[in-house]
Parts: structure tokens; C-alpha cells; sequence
């Protein structure tokens, strides 16, 4: 290194300023018996170019003598050679440009060009994009919200959708207005949670069989047992129980007792064929809600288990119960491998852990389903909600403004 700092005081006089400095190998096999060599960028004052001049002259011999000495490379190279300086002219790198030498071109100043043809470059590219209306001209009111959007958990891609639905309809006046913005971004929130709105009233008075499936440890098994004595207590339905979930005797064990406490009965399905028999014995309730096992979206054969189940019972709802804490990529994972469910209505249940709602937003873009229960707590019949747009878009957008 000392002897490259040298090569630029001869090159450039005393004056000379080291920009940057990257030590490398050269040559040898898969890195291994190369040279070592020193780049070096150096800048002087334009002030001092004569002064540069006049050292080159005098220095010109002793300059050449050193180039050749280090260019002389050793018969053998070590297998971790000492650290030496190249006697090739010192390298000014730019990014996008040609290489440079220093004795052909000032390296501040070839700096300072490439730089403002950058710049004319990124002006002209952004000009090209306003024009063209792929780029609007920023919005603070607008920025303030995706902020909120994308805390809340939003995906990136839907949180453009968004922008580029409320720019559809907003003036560049109102696009720098808080109140429109916010205004249009709640409306357009609403819209998309209103998806399939439930109508309870059109289905009074007819049988339904409810199904709920879902990955384990979302709560199936106690939102089951909240809708139930919903139903049961707070509705008064006729209502029957179900459950498939035999892989846990816990949970067969938890249901029977939250049946007897709501006083509805209960059975239990080891196979498609002994659920097909229990809902033959069920025939005169209302609504029969029927919980099922927990399914890794990653094991196969549970799902094929589950499909099975679901074949024998022929749901007119089933209900994907998820987690509001779950991440993104699980989420997208668990709507993808339960599709073969068919279900047409989404659960989510911990809202009670988490400060952040984007996942439902999400996974109701996502499937084309709505969100028939929220769940928020442990407690039987009361931690449970309906969902509906206006509801689902305040627990979204929070305190932003109406």
C-alpha cells in the first residue's frame, strides 16, 4: 500500500488526495498463487496542475524505476503472497463508465460527469413516467395513509392496488387533500370487505351444516363451541354438535363438555361413514356445526383425511379458520393448500394478540371470500363477533380520519 501511495505522489505531486483504495488478486487459480495488487483513486486541486506538471518532470526517472521494479513478478508465488502494489497505470473506476486512467483524465472531474449524466438520466426517466401517469406527482396526504397501510401488515402489491383505484378517481387537487384521500381509501376498504355480505334473513328457517376446517392451533375447536352456544343460547336455534377432531382426546373431551353445559347433543365421527350416520341422526336440527381436525397444510395425507370428511358431510358453509397473527407467507400457504375444502367463508380468530388486521385484508383479496366471525378471546359464548364492513374497516384503518 505505502508503495502505490508513492506511485500517486509521482503521478500526481504532493498534493494528491486518496479517494478510495481496494486491495485484489490477480491471476492464479480459483484465487489461490495470484499477485495481490493495490487500485487506487486519487484526486489533486486543478489549482495544482502545474505544480503536478513540473513534479512529473523531475520525478519522471524515478517514477519509471519503481513502475518497473514492481512489475517484475517472482519466479514462485506463495500460497499467501505479501501484499504489493500493480505497475499498471492506478484505476479510476466509475459505475456505468469506461475505465480510466489518471494520466489520461482529472478523476474528480470525470467524477463530477458522470454524476450529472446520472442525474440527466433519472430526470428524464421520471419526466417520461408523469407524463405517461405511471408516476404521480407526490402526495402527502396519500403517503401518510399507505404508511398506515403497510403497518397494518397490508401486502405491498395490494396497497398499490389501492393507490392506483383511488388515483382513478381523484383530481390532483383532491390528491393533496387529506379528507378526499382518506375519504376514497375507506370506501374502497369497505367495498372489498363487503364481499358476499351474509344474509341471515334469506336463510331463516332452513338447515344448514356448518364445517369448520383450518391449520392447527388457530382454535377451531373453541370458536365451534362459541358458535354453537351462540346459536343455541343467544339465537335459539335448534342446534347439534359434531366432531371429527379424534386425534385429540382433549378436544372430544372439551366439546362434551361445552355441549352439556349449552345443553345441545353431541357426536363423534371416527370416520367419513360414522359422520354421514351422525348427521342422518341430526336430521331435525337447524343448524349442526361439525369441528374438524387441525391439518398441516404440509402433510397430504391429513389433507386427503379432511377432503374425505367433508365428501361424507356436504357443507352448505365451510368456514377456513385463521390466525389474525399469522405472517403473510403462511397465510398465502394455508389459503393455497385448503382450497380443495371449498370453502366459501373466512374465521379469524386471536385478535386479541395482535395490533395489526392486514392479514384479513389480505386473505379476503386473496380468495374472494368474506369474514363471517371474528374471535377475540378465549371466553364461551361471549368472545366472538359477526363480521361486517364497517366493523372490519375500522378495526384496518384505525384512527385515520373518517
Amino acid at each position: 500500500m505505502q508503495e502505490a501511495i508513492a506511485r500517486v505522489k509521482a503521478d500526481l505531486g504532493r498534493d494528491a488526495v486518496i479517494l478510495h483504495s481496494k486491495k485484489f488478486r490477480r491471476g492464479g487459480i480459483f484465487g489461490l498463487f495470484g499477485r495481490q495488487v493495490v487500485e487506487v483513486i486519487a484526486a489533486v486541486d486543478v489549482s495544482a496542475r502545474a505544480s503536478v506538471a513540473q513534479e512529473r518532470k523531475a520525478e519522471g526517472a524515478k517514477a519509471a524505476e519503481a513502475a518497473a521494479n514492481s512489475g517484475a513478478a517472482p519466479a514462485f508465488q506463495p500460497l499467501f503472497p505479501r501484499a504489493e502494489a500493480t505497475a499498471k497505470p492506478l484505476l479510476a473506476v466509475v459505475p456505468g463508465a469506461k475505465t480510466a486512467t489518471l494520466e489520461n483524465r482529472n478523476t474528480e472531474t470525470a467524477l463530477q460527469n458522470e454524476l450529472l449524466m446520472m442525474r440527466k438520466m433519472l430526470q428524464q426517466v421520471t419526466t417520461q413516467l408523469r407524463e405517461s401517469g405511471t408516476l404521480p406527482h407526490i402526495s402527502p396526504a396519500w403517503d401518510k395513509i399507505r404508511k398506515t397501510l403497510l403497518a397494518n401488515e397490508i401486502a405491498a402489491e395490494h396497497v398499490m392496488g389501492i393507490e392506483e383505484a383511488i388515483l382513478r378517481q381523484l383530481d390532483e387537487a383532491a390528491w393533496q387533500n387529506d379528507e378526499a384521500v382518506s375519504h376514497l381509501v375507506r370506501s374502497q376498504v369497505a367495498d372489498i370487505f363487503s364481499v358476499g355480505a351474509r344474509n341471515q334473513a334469506a336463510r331463516a328457517g332452513t338447515r344448514r351444516i356448518i364445517a369448520l376446517v383450518g391449520p392447527t392451533g388457530v382454535g377451531k375447536t373453541t370458536t365451534v363451541a362459541k358458535l354453537a352456544a351462540h346459536a343455541a343460547l343467544v339465537t335459539k336455534k335448534d342446534v347439534g354438535l359434531i366432531t371429527a377432531d379424534t386425534y385429540r382426546i382433549a378436544a372430544v373431551e372439551q366439546l362434551k363438555t361445552y355441549a352439556e353445559i349449552i345443553g345441545i347433543p353431541i357426536e363423534i365421527a371416527f370416520t367419513p361413514p360414522e359422520l354421514k350416520m351422525a348427521l342422518a341422526r341430526m336430521a331435525n336440527k337447524e343448524l349442526v356445526f361439525i369441528d374438524t381436525a387441525g391439518r398441516s397444510q404440509h402433510n397430504e395425507q391429513q389433507m386427503a383425511e379432511l377432503l374425505a370428511f367433508l365428501a361424507a358431510a356436504n357443507p352448505d358453509e365451510t368456514h377456513l379458520v385463521l390466525s389474525a397473527t399469522t405472517k403473510l407467507a403462511d397465510l398465502r400457504e394455508c389459503i393455497e393448500h385448503f382450497r380443495p375444502a371449498k370453502y366459501n367463508w373466512l374465521i379469524f380468530t386471536k385478535l386479541d394478540e395482535t395490533s395489526s388486521y392486514g392479514c384479513i385484508f389480505n386473505s379476503v383479496l386473496e380468495t374472494k371470500c368474506p369474514v363471517s366471525y371474528l374471535s377475540i378471546g378465549q371466553n364461551v359464548p361471549d368472545d366472538i363477533q359477526e363480521a361486517d364492513s364497517a366493523r372490519l374497516t375500522g378495526l384496518l384503518l384505525g384512527g385515520m380520519p373518517q
